[in-house]
């Protein structure tokens, strides 16, 4: 048996292609996971093993990965371990990186910044750098070398109520001043003028950042 390790932040998209790279290779160097005897393809068998950080929104993927896994390279196999990235991904790293750390570790792009710098994640191939948006590649790349593979981003907004905005004689708003008056006047006539699900407290905290990130730096310093 023979065992190398990939300590690559990979974030999903290109994830089975790096996988596929670092399995063809023999012999030394970076590569992936374990084998042991072959696959129905005749390639050789390997496993490699995957710490998750998931948030709400990422339950299941992994299942979806081992589906297109298996259907364009059957003989990689990978070991989940799915954890909550806000609460038990940090400690899991810190408990790995004593004992050995996964084939895979999968989380958020400012994880690059935190364990890049400690050495233990390594570099992704140039060759599959053109897989994801350069622009995603910006935070994942520290000095000129690239950690991670970006492969979803979340975008937040606003919706409104058309009929209403009619009705009241509103126009979008394009500045917070404009914003602060539609409030007001919503206060005025007893309408609730957000509203929210907010099941997540993060979801709370990520909206009132937005509004505190583009008042600090929307403004020239002085």
């Amino acid at each position: 048996m023979r065992k190398k390790r990939v300590m690559s932040l990979l974030l999903i998209s290109a994830m089975t292609a790096a996988l596929a790279a670092g399995c063809g290779k023999s012999g030394g160097g970076e590569g992936g996971g374990e084998s042991s005897g072959g696959s129905s393809d005749g390639g050789e068998k390997v496993t490699l093993t995957v710490l998750a950080g998931q948030s709400t929104t990422d339950a299941g993927i992994e299942d979806m990965i081992d589906e297109a896994l298996a259907e364009k390279y059957p003989n990689i196999e990978l070991e989940w371990e799915c954890v909550d990235w806000g609460n038990d991904f940090q400690p899991k790293m810190q408990q790995y990186m004593q004992s050995g750390l996964p084939d895979i570790m999968i989380g958020k792009a400012q994880d690059v910044a935190t364990y890049a710098p400690q050495g233990v994640l390594g570099e992704i191939d140039s060759e599959y750098l053109d897989r994801g948006l350069d622009a995603a590649r910006e935070n994942v790349t520290i000095d000129g070398k690239t950690y991670g593979m970006v492969y979803n981003a979340l975008y937040q907004g606003v919706y409104y109520n058309k009929k209403m905005f009619a009705d009241n004689n509103w126009k979008v708003p394009k500045t917070l001043d404009e914003l602060q008056a539609i409030i007001d006047d919503c206060k005025a006539k007893k309408i609730t003028p957000f509203a929210s699900h907010m099941v997540d407290t993060w979801s709370i905290g990520n909206v009132t950042m937005q509004f505190m990130m583009n008042d600090v730096f929307n403004k020239e310093a002085g």
